[in-house]
């Protein structure tokens, strides 16, 4: 009788851990898939160790960031040159801040590229962006798939970013502030070969051709070779420590607003 019941108290045990599992959000951590970080405290470096440093022009300066430094670009000639390193799944996350008013346009490339990788033309493999376009918002491309975020984010307050592109289905969405506001599907699939480099403050085509801008700070940016899940960039937007003490199980230090 006793070694029933222990064994059914073993097995009620094993399901209440297994319900506590199920009950528990996707997460695979903040490293896990990052292929590059750019923290800006005082320079351009990739923090992953992966080697993707960014060449700064224009004499870009740094300012009191989102946490630590952020990169200040003047909206005449600074920009950050990254090297390609994403080009399938992958998710851009990143804070800015600025009160720029953005041309008005359908097309990412009419607007002012944050963090982009437009070519000139239809190069083979495509091109991605992402921009602030119509005043304020913030537009997501990937060649002629785009969406739109539902807010304006231009008015000099600190907004986290957060984009993603599925290879397969060309499907992308882009968060502010850790909500999903706009989500699209279409065009070309498979692997975005075409950007020679990727801009922060400006892109490829816009440096060619002397024009577009974007002026305002960014900081905290992060490339992934994955897609993030939502409660990934929810968390994301709110708290950086939680990652880290979310794998070592210390939760003391979370903050209260960590979903």
């Amino acid at each position: 009788m006793n070694e029933l019941a222990t064994g059914g108290r073993s097995v009620v045990t094993a399901l209440l851990v297994i319900a506590a599992m199920a009950m528990t959000p996707a997460f695979a951590g903040v490293n896990h898939g990052i292929v590059a970080y750019y923290p800006f405290e005082g320079d351009a470096n990739d923090q992953t160790g992966n080697g993707h440093d960014g060449i700064g022009h224009g004499g870009f300066t740094f300012v009191t960031g989102f946490t630590g430094l952020a990169a200040s670009f003047d909206g005449f000639d600074d920009f950050v040159e990254l090297p390609r390193m994403v080009e399938d799944d992958f998710t851009v996350v990143f804070w800015v801040r600025t009160i720029a008013v953005a041309p008005s346009g359908s097309e990412w490339w009419q607007g002012l590229g944050m963090v982009d990788a437009e070519v000139c033309g239809t190069p083979q493999g495509g091109d991605w962006g992402i921009a602030l376009l119509n005043g304020g918002y913030v537009l997501w491309a990937s060649v002629v798939n785009q969406t739109f975020s539902s807010s304006q984010i231009n008015d000099g307050n600190w907004y986290s970013v957060a984009v993603t592109r599925d290879s397969i289905l060309n499907y992308v969405t882009v968060s502010v502030n850790g909500v999903e506001e706009g989500a699209g599907v279409g065009g070309s699939v498979g692997p975005l070969t075409g950007p020679p480099w990727i801009g922060v403050a400006n892109n490829p085509c816009d440096v060619q051709y002397n024009r577009l801008w974007f002026p305002g700070e960014i900081d905290e940016l992060r490339f992934y070779e994955r897609i993030l899940s939502p409660f990934e960039i929810r968390a994301l937007s709110q708290d950086f420590i939680f990652f880290d003490d979310y794998e070592s199980g210390d939760n003391t230090a979370w903050s209260n607003t960590v979903p």
